[in-house]
């Protein structure tokens, strides 16, 4: 049974220019710590309970339709993809959190907006697919050919 992840504040220590951590926390991440590792670059924003594993959101952001974004976020390599609704509730969760924003202006990504970002849920495969309003946090079902924001999500 795979380990759910959640929202764990864990001492690190990280040095964001060079993405390298100290020897002391090796492998223990927390939320809002950069991420770098085998060419697999972002955010963390869910950890497990021991630190070692989780999900990081990419530092590049979009606007365009869902087939273009589930393409884009396969196009950033193995293992990104659009994030699930439960993922994207967590970002919504965090989006006003202090260290997490200071993370990705660190990084010089943008911060997650108020706009409505896609999910990888496309219901029943139907014209329609998932995503959450980050202004409201709540879900829609809209067209996929609407232009929403894009975060892909991959995990370590």
């Amino acid at each position: 049974m795979k380990k759910p992840f959640v929202l764990l504040a864990k001492k690190s220590a990280i040095d964001p220019q060079t993405e390298q951590r100290d020897s002391a926390t090796t492998a223990v991440y927390k939320v809002g710590d950069s991420y770098g590792v085998n060419g697999r670059k972002g955010v963390v924003f869910a950890v497990s309970s021991d630190g070692k594993h989780g999900v990081i959101v990419s530092f590049e952001q979009w606007q365009c339709g869902w087939d273009e974004a589930k393409m884009r976020c396969e196009e950033l390599g193995d293992g990104w993809r659009l994030p699930t609704i439960q993922e994207l509730q967590m970002l919504y969760a965090l989006k006003e959190d202090q260290e997490f924003v200071t993370a990705l202006r660190v990084a010089g990504c943008p911060q997650m907006g108020n706009g409505s970002y896609w999910s990888g849920d496309d219901g029943d495969g139907s014209c329609c697919a998932w995503n959450l309003s980050m202004y409201y946090g709540s879900s829609f079902n809209p067209p996929k050919y609407y232009h929403n924001s894009v975060r892909a999500v991959a995990e370590f």
